[in-house]
């Protein structure tokens, strides 16, 4: 099964993408995908999908969970990034955490940091949706 999360920015509900990719709505079995409900995925796989409410028009897709607390991630192309930053290959993975600012859905804007100088897309990631530059203080 494939989830996704759809609906305005804050108030995402959970979705079930079904292979033709048309959308089932699961507000009605979950609030979201977070915690308990990902400890026991199997019910879902039990589910008769065409029983489902289907999600109509073409609704923004945002992030397939909310509420999360912590975004840890591992640098998956070491040698690429260190010949990017002219350095070794490290002898470990390299762990990292991300604001969870940085969660959004895939056509959703980048919202570029006051001062950034520099942002790209992860190796691999497909273009991200419009860049914007962050104008006002928050």
């Amino acid at each position: 099964m494939k989830f996704v999360g759809f609906g305005p920015p804050g108030a995402e509900r959970p979705a079930h993408l079904g292979e033709d990719g048309s959308w089932c709505d699961l507000s009605n079995l979950c609030g979201d995908l977070v915690g308990p409900v990902l400890d026991d995925l199997g019910r879902f796989a039990a589910l008769d999908i065409s029983t489902l409410p289907q999600v109509s028009g073409a609704p923004r897709q945002g992030p397939g969970s909310s509420g999360t607390g912590k975004f840890r991630c591992t640098v998956l192309d070491y040698a690429g990034h260190a010949a990017e930053g002219g350095l070794d290959v490290p002898p470990k993975p390299i762990l990292f955490m991300k604001a969870t600012s940085a969660i959004c859905g895939p056509t959703d804007p980048i919202i570029i940091p006051r001062g950034s100088a520099r942002t790209s897309p992860p190796a691999g990631c497909p273009q991200p949706g419009p860049v914007r530059r962050r104008s006002s203080a928050r």
